[in-house]
């Protein structure tokens, strides 16, 4: 295969690509998530920071209205936090992580 010319590169810095990654990793309930871009369903709206602030961790904490992140001052605090509670294996926050597994966390 040949290198792609400077105007092919300039073409394709252009083009969209987003990734679907959530296929098959959301529980039935939950809404497709939306980037700040206004894609669904793609890497943005489940792999940053805002992502799990607009998307994951309000519908992790409606499951879980007792959680300790549900008393924060505001949803961007307790996204900053949620790792921290991942980190020290907190049930609610793992499957905010590691969606594949939430089926089956014991929460």
């Amino acid at each position: 295969m040949e290198p792609l010319s400077s105007s092919e590169i300039r073409v394709l810095r252009y083009l969209p690509i987003h990734v679907y990654p959530v296929a098959g990793l959301l529980e039935d309930d939950q809404p497709l998530p939306e980037s700040n871009c206004g894609f669904k369903g793609d890497a943005e709206s489940v792999a940053s920071l805002k992502g799990i602030e607009k998307n994951l961790l309000p519908y992790w904490l409606r499951r879980h209205p007792h959680h300790d992140l549900n008393h924060m001052a505001s949803m961007g605090q307790a996204a900053t936090l949620v790792r921290s509670y991942a980190e020290k294996h907190d049930p609610m926050a793992l499957n905010v992580f590691n969606p594949q597994q939430s089926r089956w966390a014991d929460c």
